[in-house]
C-alpha cells in the first residue's frame, strides 16, 4: 500500500472507522470481563442468601407452592425433609414418590424439624422406594403440623404451620 506524504496510509474517502473484526473482538473482551467481575463480586451470579432469614422465606414459599398445587392438582404432594434442606414431591401413578422441583439447600444454616409434635431427623441417603415424604399436603388443603427452627451463629428464625393456615416465621 503507498504511503502518504505525511506517513498514513492512503484510504478512500469515507472509510474511515473499525473494522467488523475489531468491533467483535472489543465486544467479547467486554463480555468476558464482565463475567469475572460479576463472579468475582458475587453480582448476579451469586448463590441466594443462607441467612436464617432467607431460608424461612424460601420455606415459606416452598409450603405455600406445595399446598397450592396439592389443592389444584387434586393429588397430594409432599415435602422431603433433607440433612441440609428440602424437595416438593409429587406422587406417581405407580404410587411412588419423586421430586418435582430441585432440592433447596442451606449451607450455612442449621435446620432442627419437628413434625407432626415429634423432632424429625432426616434419614441419611435416598429414601425407600414408595416411602412417603414426611410432610405431605393433601387436596382439601390439609398438611401435616410441621416446625423449623433455622439457626446461625447470629441469627435464629423459628417458622410453623398449624396443618391448615399458612406458614409463620417469626
Amino acid at each position: 500500500m503507498p504511503i502518504s506524504p505525511r506517513g498514513r496510509a492512503n484510504k478512500r474517502p469515507g472509510a474511515a472507522g473499525f473494522t467488523l473484526i475489531e468491533l467483535l473482538v472489543v465486544v467479547t473482551l467486554i463480555a468476558i470481563l464482565s463475567v469475572g467481575v460479576g463472579l468475582g463480586t458475587g453480582g448476579v451470579f451469586s448463590r441466594a442468601s443462607d441467612s436464617p432469614s432467607a431460608v424461612a422465606q424460601r420455606f415459606s414459599d416452598a409450603m405455600t407452592q406445595a399446598r397450592d398445587a396439592a389443592i389444584l392438582g387434586r393429588a397430594p404432594v409432599g415435602l422431603r425433609v433433607q440433612q441440609n434442606g428440602w424437595v416438593q414431591e409429587r406422587r406417581s401413578a405407580e404410587g411412588e414418590w419423586h421430586a418435582s422441583e430441585p432440592p433447596v439447600s442451606s449451607a450455612r444454616a442449621d435446620l432442627s424439624w419437628v413434625i407432626d409434635g415429634r423432632s424429625y431427623r432426616p434419614p441419611i441417603g435416598a429414601p425407600s422406594p414408595g416411602q412417603a415424604p414426611p410432610v405431605v399436603f393433601l387436596p382439601d388443603g390439609r398438611n401435616s403440623v410441621v416446625s423449623l427452627e433455622i439457626t446461625s451463629r447470629n441469627d435464629r428464625v423459628h417458622c410453623e404451620a398449624d396443618g391448615w393456615g399458612a406458614v409463620a416465621c417469626r
